[in-house]
């Protein structure tokens, strides 16, 4: 017994043996494309690689698996607003579509969305989207919209792109959220706008009371110049929106206008914008870019647009704070002095951190620490030693430093080293204890001219745990009228007892001095007469 329906212009036949109904082979009939429809799970899966010309509107409850595959959209295709959209959903409920592990190139395909979601919630996961030229008002890569509010949402539902897609070469932005839809767009990639110098285009432009987040996505705005009079190009574009967070992305690019940029056009309700733990990197080739700001709201005016900008880095030559644009002032939400701390943006501590000991100094190592993501990298460490009742010694190094040597330290005390490894979203630490050794050193009164005399001592420390056998100890001697200078080693033996023999030639300072690990040596000094 056979079944046959219809999708794209397609005969789907599904036939049921024994009570199972197993999938079948369909093909587009104009193109070739072929597919494998799953009645049970509402699954189209494309076969292999092929090309469209028209627009497939997919079934409410319908998932496209791509399985890795390429559909090409035809230049000249009988387009109706769209590439892929959803079928509507049943009176007022919502429609449901999902697109995933798929890539379309809409490359010369102009004025049409190449995935849209109208009335519809669901996901697009997986998914690599390159193209779609011309000036129109359509042209996103991703529209999610909810045309004259057919739909009525609950406060969950959501669009979400995710999975690591990417979507390049857009027309007048990659993803458009309006008509207060809720949205996610997570761990992907936003890429250049395909439209020419001096024309908008944004990222991600979010309007009309549509909400949601935009997290851990590298958005990338290179080639966005020169902007023409009320034209600019922002890597987020809010206008007149609900809350939408902005946080740990990286924004980058040469001659970027805006990172994140706030507007209410609208001028009722609120805009607001949490824009935190981002990365905005920029290199300007000219020095007479009038843009760049990094965060920028177009209203003072915190009625109309609330922007906060908390634990971010800058890199480049963004403009962190203000900016004049065609003769409008924006200014950055906060100012770039407001840091705040979000167990998100610090990076992770450093690990194995170890104080060697040396005579009055320490060389402090550890292993390096992980920063939370490339949107908080790790700006340096604070290496620093701290005893009572003196001040702390405090060197400051790079990020990609493993080790530090402290100077300064006092011989005999007890210090507490700490790594903080830092960002501008936090930090955090890691400690050691750096404890002080004892050397005695004995020897004879006097001595005649060239005779050998027995000089002894011991290493000790406060470090209970401390292996005091088989360490080498330095024995240094400084003549009379002479300078200090290093004249052997010498290693402990069982409980950190030693000895040795000189045979001056003068009166003769010496001294043992012990520079290793577990803590900071006391440098003892014993004078040899020569009669």
């Amino acid at each position: 017994m056979m079944r046959t329906r219809r999708f794209l212009g397609v005969a789907a036949a599904a036939a049921t043996v024994g009570g199972l109904l197993l999938p079948m082979e369909a093909a587009h009939a104009e193109t070739g494309c072929s597919f494998t429809d799953n009645t049970t799970t509402h699954t189209h899966s494309l076969n292999g690689d092929c090309t469209m010309t028209d627009t497939w509107v997919v079934e409410d409850g319908w998932t496209i698996d791509g399985n890795g595959h390429t559909i090409t959209a035809d230049p000249g295709g009988a387009w109706t607003g769209a590439i892929i959209k959803n079928a509507p959903g049943s009176g007022t409920t919502p429609a449901t579509m999902t697109v995933g592990h798929l890539a379309i190139d809409a490359s010369g395909v102009g004025n049409v969305n190449v995935i849209q979601f109208d009335g519809a919630k669901g996901r697009v996961n997986q998914v690599t989207i390159t193209g779609g030229q011309g000036s129109g008002a359509a042209g996103y890569g991703v529209s999610i919209a909810n045309t004259g509010l057919a739909a009525t949402f609950a406060t969950t539902d959501q669009v979400k792109v995710d999975g690591g897609s990417s979507i390049k070469g857009y027309q007048q932005a990659a993803v458009h959220v309006t008509d207060s839809m809720r949205f996610t767009v997570l761990r992907s990639t936003i890429g250049n706008p395909s439209t020419g110098a001096g024309s908008v285009a944004s990222g991600i432009l979010v309007e009309n009371l549509a909400h949601g987040a935009v997290a851990e996505n590298h958005i990338n705005l290179s080639g966005a110049e020169p902007a023409g009079a009320g034209v600019y190009r922002a890597g987020v574009k809010l206008d007149h929106t609900l809350r939408v967070e902005v946080k740990r992305n990286v924004f980058s690019g040469n001659d970027a206008d805006f990172g994140v940029a706030a507007d209410n056009t609208a001028g009722t309700s609120k805009t607001t914008a949490a824009v935190d733990c981002n990365l905005f990197r920029r290199n300007a080739p000219s020095g007479s870019d009038p843009f760049g700001v990094a965060v920028g709201r177009f209203s003072t005016n915190t009625k109309l647009v609330n922007v906060t900008l908390t634990n971010t880095t800058f890199q480049g030559s963004w403009n962190r704070d203000s900016g004049t644009v065609n003769g409008t002032t924006v200014t950055a939400g906060v100012p770039n002095s407001v840091r705040t701390s979000t167990s998100n943006c610090r990076p992770g501590a450093p690990g194995n951190v170890t104080a060697k000991g040396g005579d009055g100094q320490s060389k402090v190592t550890w292993a390096a620490a992980k920063a939370p993501g490339a949107w908080a990298p790790l700006t340096g460490y604070k290496v620093s030693a701290k005893t009572a009742g003196r001040p702390a010694v405090v060197r400051n190094v790079g990020p990609t430093a493993t080790s530090a040597m402290l100077t300064g330290l006092k011989n005999g005390h007890t210090y507490k080293v700490t790594v903080a490894a830092e960002s501008n979203g936090g930090s955090t630490k890691g400690t050691d204890t750096l404890y002080p050794t004892k050397l005695s050193l004995s020897g004879p009164k006097a001595i005649r001219h060239g005779t050998r005399a027995h000089l002894g001592g011991k290493l000790s420390s406060s470090d209970r745990n401390a292996k005091l056998s088989k360490r080498k100890l330095q024995l240094w001697a400084k003549p009379k009228g002479g300078k200090w200078s290093m004249i052997g080693t010498i290693k402990t033996k069982g409980g950190g007892h030693f000895d040795t023999t000189v045979k001056p030639r003068k009166k003769t300072t010496y001294k043992v001095v012990y520079g290793g690990h577990p803590g900071l040596a006391s440098s003892h000094k014993f004078t040899v007469a020569v009669r």
